[in-house]
């Protein structure tokens, strides 16, 4: 008998023989797969052997009438009737006893011994009796949900109280025993290897099934790794390592994003440039790491300062840009007012309370003839080498508004 199709992986390997997974895992994971419809299928079987049960008691009466034998029989089929259904009732109260196969095997070999009873009871009958066991272990291997060992099991046994039976009611010879023995095992050569097709293929289906879905969720692992790993990529090409502010690329392509909004809907946008004052004496004095920290920290504090719309990016060196979306020159000028004085008061290295340090800002407002960012930086540049010019450590603006170091409260 050839094999079942190869699974992509030793767990899957079926047995030779009774064609379950040799992985007791795998065959217990298929088990738990496959309880609803064996549970139906199990339900469906046992119900209709129990409803044949009662019927054929129709033929005994008719042939024994009212006599101890058909009471015997009628006690039989309605007792095993009775098992049956009851089994089939409690498979569905308890989804557990749909794989407890020896209890199946168990309730199979009581219902066949109780058939055995038709041979002693209807002698006349055997060769009908005989042909019911060839439909019957067909049915043992294809009919009631079980593992082809244990239907192995009860069809041997089947065969062998068939035969004893027989040999019982119907004397005859060795010979005779022998032929019967052979037309009994035709059905169950042909039922084992139909049922070992049927069991086999079922399982390479959720072997190949079960496979085909740790690979995707593989694939979608890793296409989820992927992704993250390009925004981490992506982020870290428009972001400045050291304060975690927009770099040149990333604040310029979000410059132009919110520079198309602004024309499409005829929205004020505002851009500010800022100078930390005299930071080279902070390094000078205290050392880079300390200058460094220096920015990172102030850039945190902006950062909780501004809004979640703003967008602040560091120019380079102690020289950052701040793009106030939806916001007008007067508002700007608050927004960094405020900057500014935060700034001042601010202890950005907390193990040096006596450090301050002050920022000068020129601010600038879009302009119609603007066509991109170097024009507003350059107002801006323009507006900050003139408030380091004239003193520092304030807001300085070259737009027609008139200067001032404290504007008029801003709706921000």
């Amino acid at each position: 008998m050839t094999n079942a199709p190869r699974a992509s992986s030793n767990r899957y390997r079926i047995h030779p023989l009774f064609a379950t997974f040799v992985d007791a895992d795998s065959e217990r994971a298929f088990q738990v797969q496959v309880a609803p419809a064996t549970r139906r299928h199990l339900c469906v079987a046992l119900a209709v052997w129990a409803g044949l049960l009662l019927v054929f008691a129709v033929p005994d009466y008719i042939t024994l009438g009212s006599s101890a034998a058909f009471y015997g029989l009628l006690a039989m089929r309605v007792g095993t009737a009775a098992l049956v259904g009851g089994y089939a009732v409690a498979t569905i109260l308890r989804p557990t006893l749909t794989h407890n196969f020896a209890a199946i095997s168990v309730l199979e070999i009581v219902g066949m011994t109780g058939f055995f009873l038709i041979y002693f009871l209807r002698p006349e009958a055997t060769a009908y009796s005989v042909g019911t066991t060839l439909i019957v272990i067909v049915g043992i291997y294809l009919l009631v949900p079980n593992l082809l060992s244990w239907s192995t099991l009860v069809t041997g046994y089947t065969i062998v109280g068939t035969l004893i039976s027989v040999a019982a009611v119907a004397p005859a010879g060795a010979a005779q025993l022998v032929a019967l023995c052979i037309i009994l095992l035709l059905p169950a050569v042909t039922g084992f290897v139909i049922a070992y097709r049927l069991q086999a293929l079922r399982r390479t289906q959720f072997a190949l099934i079960t496979e085909a879905e740790h690979t995707n969720a593989t694939l979608r692992q890793e296409i989820a790794r992927r992704q993250a790993l390009e925004k981490q990529l992506e982020h870290r090409a428009s972001t400045d390592p050291l304060t975690g502010l927009s770099n040149r690329r990333g604040y310029e392509e979000l410059f132009d994003r919110e520079l198309a909004r602004a024309r499409r809907q005829d929205t004020p946008l505002s851009l500010a440039v800022v100078d930390l004052d005299h930071f080279k004496a902070v390094n000078d004095t205290y050392g880079h790491t300390v200058g460094d920290q220096m920015l990172q920290n102030l850039a945190q504090e902006w950062t909780i300062l501004l809004r979640g719309l703003d967008i602040a990016g560091r120019l380079g060196g102690e020289e950052f840009i701040i793009i106030l979306p939806d916001t007008g020159l007067a508002e700007a000028i608050g927004v960094m007012e405020r900057l500014r004085a935060d700034t001042e008061s601010y202890i950005p290295i907390p193990e040096l309370p006596d450090v301050h340090i002050t920022v000068t800002i020129g601010v600038t407002e879009l302009r119609p003839d603007d066509t991109g960012i170097r024009d507003l930086i350059e107002r801006a540049d323009a507006a900050l080498y003139r408030g380091k010019a004239s003193g520092r450590n304030r807001v300085v603006t070259v737009d027609p508004y008139p200067e001032t170091t404290q504007p008029e409260a801003s709706s921000r």
